[in-house]
């Protein structure tokens, strides 16, 4: 029987900077890739700021700990802030026994982020990548927004959904049966859409509209969302790709001029 790590890791980056958030064990076997993904995101020419987020690690070993000094070495050679959103309490105060807690900067929530406060309702769903699963995503959405009071909340929130989730189903390069993953997470003022695939992805940095991003449905994204991006994560189905986007209910769509 085959073994899959309790681990998953997620990048972001928008104008506020880097966050890479890691989930479950960090240990010998799954450091590498947060160094990686750590690597990665410095590496961007003037990044603002990363933010390593450990609130969802439920174990941290020593190569864990050898990988977090390493990071924040790294960060410090390319003079960018590093914030560490610190994991739960028995292993901070690990961190803290190790003497690491003491290198790091913890932060009790992201710089500059955190839009949304605590979310009120969180909807996950798998998806097969079949013609079939834009219409299962609205039907989803509607249901979701029923209750909401704002229609043209809730017509761009069905309409963005449907394009990401579109995008996740006829884009990719190659044929995967793996199923698209549909997060949908709901705030008293806003909500997060995340649609996650196995395809290869896209530079988020090419035009909106171009054919590398599937057409005009992330025009329609970038226009429409107060905030999107792509994130890259690493899970018990491998490397997968995602693409997120907010909505705010007091945010204003930009108008073409």
């Amino acid at each position: 029987m085959s073994f899959s790590p309790d681990f998953d890791l997620t990048t972001e980056t928008d104008a506020d900077g880097a966050v890479v958030k890691v989930r479950g064990e960090l240990d010998s076997g799954t450091c590498a890739a947060v160094e990686a993904a750590c690597r990665e995101a410095i590496a961007q020419p003037a990044l603002a700021q990363l933010t390593l987020d450990l609130e969802r690690v439920s174990f941290i070993d020593s190569a864990g700990m050898r990988s977090m000094i390493l990071i924040e070495r790294l960060a410090d050679e390319r003079d960018v802030p590093i914030f560490v959103l610190p994991p739960p309490d028995d292993v901070t105060e690990l961190l803290r026994t190790a003497g690491v807690a003491g290198r790091m900067t913890f932060s009790a929530q992201p710089p500059t982020r955190g839009r949304h406060a605590q979310y009120i309702e969180r909807i996950e769903l798998e998806l097969p990548p079949e013609p079939m699963s834009p219409s299962r995503a609205r039907a989803e959405v509607r249901e979701l927004m029923s209750g909401h009071q704002c229609d043209s909340d809730a017509a761009n929130l069905v309409l963005l959904t449907s394009e990401v989730v579109t995008n996740a189903v006829v884009h990719p390069r190659t044929a995967d049966p793996a199923p698209i993953c549909l997060r949908i997470i709901s705030y008293e003022n806003g909500v997060r859409v995340e649609v996650e695939d196995s395809g290869d992805g896209f530079d988020p940095a090419a035009p909106p509209g171009s054919p590398e991003q599937g057409g005009r449905g992330l025009f329609l994204v970038d226009s429409c969302a107060a905030s999107w991006g792509t994130s890259r994560v690493e899970g018990r189905r491998g490397r997968r790709f995602c693409v997120w986007f907010e909505l705010d209910w007091n945010h204003q769509p930009a108008t073409a001029g």
